[in-house]
């Protein structure tokens, strides 16, 4: 087509980089800003729902209880 290709940007899937290695050799290939980031966040995404989940646990019930001593507090 004569164009000439200076890189090539794509999500990062296994078919994609090797059709680029194929097709275009020696022409650089990134992995997306967007799934770069979406992956590297990933752990912190876990952690934060983990914890989430943990935190849900050791709260439950509480708001029974809040409510049992706000009906105490209202009447004193």
């Amino acid at each position: 087509m004569g164009v000439l290709v200076l890189g090539v940007i794509s999500d990062g899937q296994t078919s994609i980089r090797r059709a680029v290695a194929e097709a275009l050799p020696g022409v650089p290939h990134q992995l997306c800003h967007f799934q770069f980031f979406r992956e590297a966040a990933h752990p912190v995404f876990e952690a934060d729902r983990n914890a989430k989940k943990e935190l849900k646990k050791r709260v439950r019930g509480v708001r029974r209880i809040e409510r049992s001593v706000g009906a105490y507090c209202l009447v004193s």
